[in-house]
């Protein structure tokens, strides 16, 4: 019914916080839940499902078996018909492409092609059985290509570190070849502005020496005339 379904699925501490859940035929705490008939069933009643002919062959399953294996709960539901309950899925429609249960098989597959599940599995398996050395070849060039990818990766950051070491020494190269030609500029500078100075002191002192030369001459001749014409 719809207020057992509502608790599904069921969760660990889900029934300790909220109370058991009820049997479907009684007021009993459930503790088993039938997979065909989707409903919860206490221990009398878990049993008298089972031995009822009409349910004889369902699934009945704890709680604990069911919330420590929740996938096996989804397996066993895949495998019986959605349309006509309790009926396994038997047949492979290879139009739908899909397990249908004998009832689909003949009523609204029957224009279809079909054939048995086991069939269609074994013929499915020999097709990817047939495919497997193809499958190892082409894992192996994707290995091999992975792997050259890789080398030439490390290749790619090996010649960029080494690209960049070179640049970085050609850029210390120019750098102290700039500062030595700065040095001897430098230099040259200096050597040329001793030269000029001693060259101008040189002049400056010849021209000191002639400027003392004519004051001094000039003024003997302007004590010259000082006294009287016999003296002069």
């Amino acid at each position: 019914s719809s207020g057992i379904n509502a608790e599904w699925p069921l969760r660990p501490g889900k029934l300790e916080r909220k109370g058991r859940l009820p049997c479907i035929g009684c007021t009993e705490p459930a503790h088993w839940r039938c997979i065909e008939c989707d409903e919860n069933y206490c221990q009398d009643h878990s049993d008298f499902h089972h031995k009822s002919r009409a349910t004889c062959d369902h699934r009945i399953l704890t709680f604990k078996q069911i919330l420590l294996s929740p996938r096996s709960l989804s397996t066993m539901r895949n495998q019986y018909c959605t349309t006509h309950n309790n009926k396994p899925l038997e047949i492979f429609c290879k139009d739908c492409n899909r397990a249908i249960c004998t009832l689909c098989a003949v009523t609204q597959h029957k224009t279809h092609e079909t054939r048995e599940v086991a069939e269609a599995v074994a013929a499915l398996k020999a097709k990817v059985d047939a495919l497997k050395p193809q499958i190892s070849m082409s894992l192996y060039s994707l290995r091999q290509a992975l792997t050259r990818v890789k080398t030439a990766a490390r290749e790619v950051n090996v010649d960029s570190q080494v690209s960049s070491r070179k640049v970085s020494g050609m850029i210390e190269v120019c750098i102290s070849a700039v500062r030595e030609k700065e040095r001897e500029l430098v230099s040259d500078l200096e050597k040329k502005k001793r030269q000029n100075t001693e060259i101008i002191n040189s002049q400056k002192e010849l021209l000191e020496g002639e400027l003392s030369s004519m004051q001094t001459g000039r003024e003997f001749v302007e004590r010259a005339f000082i006294g009287s014409e016999v003296e002069v």
